[in-house]
């Protein structure tokens, strides 16, 4: 049970590092962990703080400052990533109604947009080319970017095909529902920030 509670916690911490979109091994993680800590301790100590407390921090420095670090940048990849993803569905809806196969807007997508979003569509283009079905590499693509958009993209499409109909159509609903969940978590936001302005005028 350990062993496994053990495997888990790496499993997880190499999800997160996927989801940062960065390019390591968990050699390398550990390694990058420990050096934070390391500078953490220093600077602790160079503030003349008492010698007790360099373990706790330490430990947050190793522990706790890399898993922060990690999640902001998986955070910031997602936002940038759902910007424009509807853009690119409906790029993809033009594509299907002008007659290319769905693989070559796919391509098309891949080449018009910046990482992550180009980035992921690349990735789907190259897997199926060595052979990879579409519904596998969605659900990989998933796990690297896990928003409601794209797993709302992945199961459309995988339902589309199934049961046939018109995907363009289909598509170009899930677009209209994009950029009304869009529209919804921004005017969100925007009233999060303006309570907290307040708030902060206030106090």
């Amino acid at each position: 049970e350990q062993k496994n509670r053990k495997q888990g916690r790496l499993e997880a911490i190499e999800s997160s590092i996927m989801q940062a979109g960065l390019d390591i091994g968990l050699g390398v993680y550990f390694f990058m962990s420990v050096a934070i800590g390391m500078v953490a301790v220093f600077a602790y100590l160079m503030a003349k703080m008492p010698l007790l407390g360099a373990v706790p921090v330490f430990l947050i420095g190793a522990l706790l400052v890399p898993r922060m670090l990690l999640k902001s940048m998986a955070d910031r990849r997602q936002l940038k990533f759902t910007a424009h993803f509807a853009d690119a569905v409906d790029l993809i809806v033009r594509g299907v109604r002008s007659g290319m196969p769905i693989n070559e807007c796919f391509r098309v997508v891949a080449r018009e947009f910046e990482p992550p979003l180009g980035e992921e569509f690349r990735l789907l283009v190259e897997g199926q080319n060595l052979g990879w079905t579409i519904d596998d590499l969605m659900e990989r693509g998933i796990r690297r970017l896990p928003t409601s958009e794209y797993k709302f993209f992945a199961n459309v499409t995988q339902i589309q095909r199934q049961t046939g109909g018109n995907l363009a159509e289909t598509l170009a609903n899930l677009s209209n529902v994009l950029r009304e969940r869009k529209k919804m978590r921004d005017k969100a936001r925007a009233m999060a920030a303006e309570a907290k302005a307040s708030a902060m005028i206030i106090g």
